[in-house]
């Protein structure tokens, strides 16, 4: 345990031990203030907003900085360097291998495999993390719907989207008494947000699929 505290604190493991502890309380106080709120971070692929993606902004989202947000970035980079570099500095230690080449060794290693793991293990998390907006409601216009109630009228009625963003979703829908039943396919026309419902109309019998 002792061996193992000098490595840290020593060359070549401490160039990574100290950023590691920073970029940890980094995280830690900006989830604390901001709220734990890590996908989609606050560095975009176009960094400066110049309209053009440059090399570095490539490595950026290459390493998934827009997605974890720098201070897990860095945290994540730092971590693995520090754990390479550690094992590289034990190992030399028993080896009896200069100072010299055990600071190179731990430091491009460590280096090497703190990208290797943020290019690899951050775009699963990163992954993970990234939440899509939900369709908007007007997307469900111009849509295809199939009648579940078994009659729409001017206040009752649900139906199914069957297809475009909104798919599978169960919507209310309005028409006028008697135009449709269960089972029939209409065209959803427009969003009425005072019933919060749908109106729809009937469609060509040469465009109906067969649902």
């Amino acid at each position: 345990m002792t061996d193992i505290i000098e490595q840290t604190v020593s060359l070549p493991t401490i160039i990574f031990t100290v950023p590691l502890v920073f970029c940890f309380l980094w995280f830690v106080v900006g989830t604390l203030v901001a709220g734990f709120d890590i996908g989609d971070g606050d560095i975009d692929l176009d960094i400066d907003g110049d309209g053009d993606i440059d090399g570095f902004e490539q490595l950026a989202a290459a390493l998934n900085l827009g997605v974890l947000g720098l201070p897990l970035s860095l945290f994540m980079l730092s971590f693995a360097g520090w754990a390479v570099s550690l094992l590289v500095s034990t190992a030399a230690a028993d080896a009896d291998l200069g100072a010299g080449i055990t600071i190179v060794l731990g430091l491009v290693l460590g280096l090497v495999a703190g990208f290797v793991f943020l290019w690899k293990v951050g775009g699963v998390l990163g992954r993970a993390l990234t939440s899509e907006k939900g369709a908007e409601r007007s997307a469900a216009i111009g849509s295809l719907c199939k009648i579940r109630t078994t009659e729409v009228t001017m206040t009752f009625g649900d139906a199914e989207i069957v297809n475009g963003p909104m798919r599978t979703s169960i919507v209310k829908v309005r028409a006028p008494a008697g135009e449709f039943t269960r089972g029939d396919v209409a065209i959803v026309v427009e969003l009425d947000p005072e019933k919060d419902a749908y109106w729809i109309a009937e469609i060509e019998e040469q465009y109906r699929p067969t649902i």
